[in-house]
């Protein structure tokens, strides 16, 4: 009897060797595909966008690399800032999902709202990822991406309110 149960536990474990590699292989060609796919399409919008590549490249090297880079880390400190909003309201929610993961998929809606024809696209691709793994409804993955829009329009418009102000009394220029 106790052969047979070590047969039989060889035999699992040969088995979950076999799904591992099986699961390695395809999250390889996965992420092949995905690059290969990145590739055409960023080519695609280089050769038949409306994008001059050589007048890209002349106004950015007249870019002032100092503001370049405050500007690039002022984004990359909105996109962390949101990330933090997603994850208190998607663990408000019920989601389960590590705050890196809420980051990625910020990053992930922000590329496709870049190349979407809407800025809908995004959303609805970062709602269908929060929605991925979870026996949640679909309707709290749109709620938590309604909520995130509309506190981050809030914010837009208390801070432009406060820029107004300050302006009008002539704190800044």
């Amino acid at each position: 009897m106790s052969t047979n149960t070590t047969e039989t536990n060889i035999e699992n474990n040969d088995e979950e060797v076999l799904e591992d590699e099986k699961s390695k292989k395809s999250s390889q060609l996965n992420n092949v595909l995905r690059l290969l796919i990145s590739v055409v399409a960023f080519i695609c919008l280089i050769k038949f966008g409306k994008v001059n590549i050589n007048d890209a490249v002349k106004y950015l090297l007249k870019v002032d690399p100092v503001y370049f880079i405050l500007a690039f880390l002022s984004y990359q400190a909105t996109m962390f800032l949101s990330a933090i909003r997603s994850h208190s309201s998607s663990r408000a929610l019920g989601f389960r999902k590590k705050y890196l993961q809420l980051l990625q998929l910020n990053f992930i809606g922000t590329f496709f709202n870049n190349f979407l024809p809407t800025t809908f696209g995004g959303d609805a691709v970062r709602g269908y990822y929060l929605k991925r793994g979870s026996d949640l409804p679909i309707k709290k993955a749109i709620a938590c991406i309604f909520y995130e829009r509309y506190t981050g329009m809030i914010v837009l418009f208390w801070c432009a309110s406060i820029t107004f102000i300050l302006q009008n009394l002539g704190l800044i220029g």
